[in-house]
C-alpha cells in the first residue's frame, strides 16, 4: 500500500487542516485533544502525546528500533504506521501488514559528494517523499499526498526548553520514553541561537526547514500552508497559536 492510497480513507476527518506532531518541548504545554477531528500524523516519540487518538506514526529514523514507543506504544494502537522502508522495514514485523505503509525518500543531502540534490525538497502528490533531516519533514509531505493543504506543526522547536532545559516534551510532562536497553538518556545543549539553548540536530534541522521554505517560495507547490506553533527557533514559516489556527482552519471542510 502507498500513501496516496489512504487520499479517500478518512470521511469522518476536517480535511482542510493536518497537524505534524513533533516532539518538541512546547508540545508539553499543548492541548491537543482539539485535534481529534483531524488527520494527525505523529513523528518517532510524539507519538506518546496521544497515541489512542492520532491517524498516523511515522518515522524515517532508524534509531527508532532502540525505543519502546515503536514497539509497545505504536503496536498497541490503531493507527497508520509510515514508515521509510530501506531503513525500518527490518523494524516492523510486530505491526500488523494492513496498518503499514512503508515509503521512499529522495536525497536532501548527500555526505559523499557534499550537495544538495536539487529535487531533493520537491513537494509532490505522489512519492518518494522528501528528503529528511527531520521525519516532520516527512509527515508535511505525506499530509500533502493526502489532500491536506493546510499543514500545522506542533513540537517543531529545534531548541531546549527555556523553562526546564529539556529537550523532549515527556521529559517535562511524561510518559517517559524508554529505552529498550535501559541506556541512559543523555542530551546536551552546546550552543545558544537567540537566546535558546540548542545542539548539532537542532541547528541541522533549523537549515532543513529553512531551505524546504525557500523550495516552496520560489517552485512551489504554491497552495501548500504550513503554519507553526511550535515554540523555539524555527522562524521560516508563518507562526500561530494553536487556538487561533483552530479558530481560522478548523470550521472549513
Amino acid at each position: 500500500m502507498k500513501i496516496i492510497d489512504l487520499k479517500d480513507k478518512f470521511p469522518d476527518k476536517n480535511k482542510n487542516l493536518g497537524f505534524c506532531i513533533g516532539a518538541g518541548p512546547s508540545l508539553a504545554y499543548q492541548d491537543v485533544k482539539p485535534l481529534r477531528d483531524y488527520i494527525t500524523i505523529a513523528a518517532n516519540s510524539g507519538i506518546l502525546k496521544d497515541p489512542k487518538h492520532f491517524t498516523g506514526y511515522l518515522s524515517d529514523d532508524w534509531s527508532v528500533k532502540d525505543w519502546q514507543y515503536h514497539y509497545d506504544i505504536a503496536k498497541h494502537h490503531q493507527l497508520y504506521k509510515f514508515l521509510y522502508r530501506s531503513k525500518l522495514e527490518k523494524y516492523s514485523s510486530h505491526f500488523k501488514p494492513e496498518e503499514i505503509i512503508f515509503f521512499e525518500h529522495k536525497c536532501w543531502y548527500n555526505p559523499k559528494t557534499k550537495e544538495y540534490p536539487e529535487d531533493g525538497l520537491d513537494i509532490t502528490e505522489d512519492e518518494p517523499i522528501i528528503g529528511a533531516r527531520s521525519s516532520l519533514g516527512s509527515c508535511v509531505h505525506t499530509l500533502y499526498i493526502l489532500g491536506i493543504r493546510n499543514i500545522v506543526l506542533l513540537g517543531a522547536d529545534c531548541a531546549y526548553d527555556k523553562k526546564t532545559g529539556k529537550r523532549y516534551f515527556w521529559e517535562i510532562t511524561g510518559p517517559f520514553a524508554k529505552r529498550r536497553e535501559n541506556k541512559p538518556i543523555s542530551w546536551h545543549a552546546y550552543k545558544k541561537v537567540n537566546g535558546y539553548s540548542t545542539d548539532h540536530h537542532g541547528v541541522e534541522t533549523l537549515e532543513y526547514w529553512r531551505q524546504l521554505a525557500e523550495v516552496i517560495k520560489t517552485r512551489g507547490p504554491k497552495d501548500i500552508n504550513i503554519i507553526d506553533c511550535s515554540d523555539g527557533l524555527l522562524n521560516c514559516f508563518p507562526k500561530m497559536t494553536l487556538e487561533k489556527v483552530l479558530e481560522e482552519y478548523g470550521d472549513k471542510k
